[in-house]
């Protein structure tokens, strides 16, 4: 399973990094925080369900894609303990009532969990829940047993806890672990910007990268990037989908992952405006030093080759599935409101897309289908902000599941751009 970790950067000024560990989650073997559960969802909270039982939570909120699409791996557990009265099963949501109620009848998925609300996002704070998804274990002795990773709880997990056999102490997710920059292979510092480019020691097939950004005016002013595929990279940084639209001489050569570490306040060099990315001269400057650092020749051009054609067929349909976390409803709520995108690795053949509009869905699908897609909805829904739920396990499923929100993918023969990648 992929695993992708995405984290907010604060400040790092030293070009000496050191990157820490960052924590998620309760502390195992510690007492369990106290929950501040506002209400449930279909049903009247009782705070005495807990009382003398394991209990199993669940962080998840309406805007996390792989929160949606581990739904059916939880239900799958709950189901195997329905007959037991010594566990409860919860899920927590720290968003409106009238929200997630909306989400639960807009796509009629289910969750067996008892669903409950907390809107202060106190139980969340009191769980030092910093990512989701999330999942702990707490035995009848009110202690916390197990956290980590929902989709990596199973059955086993919990019966070592209901008979009091000890677990290993790893956690999946209270760890996550970064690089050091020791082995450097093009450094750039001054007082204008801090550009750093190394080879990751993880040579593993695993995807487990993690990125934090933040951009300027459409460009990046910081870009961290830990054990990213070069390949993956690159179509990152162009905005060209690297499975459909990259196009490289020697797969071998690009068989690494590297770590970035850049940061500036300002555009670093004007004259790399077009380079590559038409109108972004600091991302240019990354690609640039990528290029230089591993040996290999860059270009951007079109190319007339064989893809789809995305259209529009029903307009009311597409309407109807405007994200519940795009920006102009989050403010409706919060004026300081966060806005949260997403989209899930694919579980069970299906992938959970949420808070993307049509161009970002156009580029999600091209994964999947490993051919170019050529976006003809029209600007005025394709800058709008949507939430789908997709069969990716063939083109026909794919259109199939399309038509449900207005849209289709046609066969088409046309220019697209592509992204070519020589190394020397």
């Amino acid at each position: 399973m992929k695993k992708i970790v995405l984290f907010i950067i604060s400040v790092i000024f030293s070009l000496n990094i050191s990157f820490s560990q960052s924590t998620n989650g309760p502390t195992v073997d510690s007492a369990a925080p106290l929950l501040f559960i506002k209400e449930a969802l279909n049903e009247k909270y009782n705070s005495t369900v807990f009382k003398n039982k394991v209990v199993v939570i669940d962080f998840w909120a309406t805007w996390c894609a792989p929160c949606i699409a581990g739904f059916s791996h939880y239900n799958n557990i709950i189901t195997k303990y329905s007959n037991n009265n010594e566990i409860v099963f919860t899920s927590i949501s720290d968003e409106k009532k009238e929200k997630v109620s909306t989400f639960f009848t807009r796509t009629k998925k289910e969750l067996k969990a008892k669903n409950l609300l907390d809107d202060s996002s106190k139980t969340f704070n009191a769980f030092n829940v910093n990512s989701i998804p999330l999942t702990v274990i707490i035995d009848k002795k009110n202690k916390v047993i197990w956290s980590g990773i929902s989709t990596e709880l199973t059955t086993g997990i919990i019966d070592s806890v209901m008979h009091n056999i000890p677990l290993s102490k790893k956690s999946s997710i209270n760890e996550i672990p970064y690089e050091n920059n020791s082995q450097a292979i093009s450094v750039n510092n001054n007082a204008d910007f801090q550009l750093l480019i190394y080879k990751s020691k993880d040579s593993s097939k695993e995807s487990n990268s993690s990125i934090g950004t933040s951009t300027k005016n459409g460009d990046y002013n910081i870009f961290i990037l830990q054990r990213g595929e070069l390949l993956n990279t690159i179509g990152l940084l162009t905005n060209i989908n690297s499975n459909a639209r990259l196009i490289v001489n020697n797969k071998e050569k690009s068989a690494f992952k590297v770590n970035i570490f850049f940061k500036t306040p300002t555009i670093v060099d004007s004259s790399l405006i077009n380079l590559y990315v038409p109108g972004k001269a600091n991302t240019n400057l990354i690609l640039t030093s990528l290029s230089k650092s591993y040996n290999f020749n860059l270009q951007v051009k079109d190319k007339i080759t064989q893809g789809y054609e995305l259209v529009c067929i029903d307009s009311n349909k597409l309407k109807k599935f405007e994200s519940l976390n795009s920006k102009k409803n989050v403010l409706k709520e919060d004026i300081y409101g966060v806005i949260h995108s997403s989209t899930s690795d694919e579980t069970n053949g299906f992938v959970e897309i949420v808070n993307k509009n049509i161009y970002q869905i156009a580029s999600f699908l091209e994964d999947f289908i490993k051919s170019p897609i050529k976006n003809s909805v029209s600007e005025k829904f394709s800058d709008e902000f949507y939430d789908f739920t997709l069969n990716v396990t063939s083109i026909e499923n794919i259109n199939k599941q399309l038509l449900n929100y207005g849209l289709q993918l046609n066969p088409i023969t046309t220019s697209f751009k592509m992204c070519y990648v020589n190394f020397q």
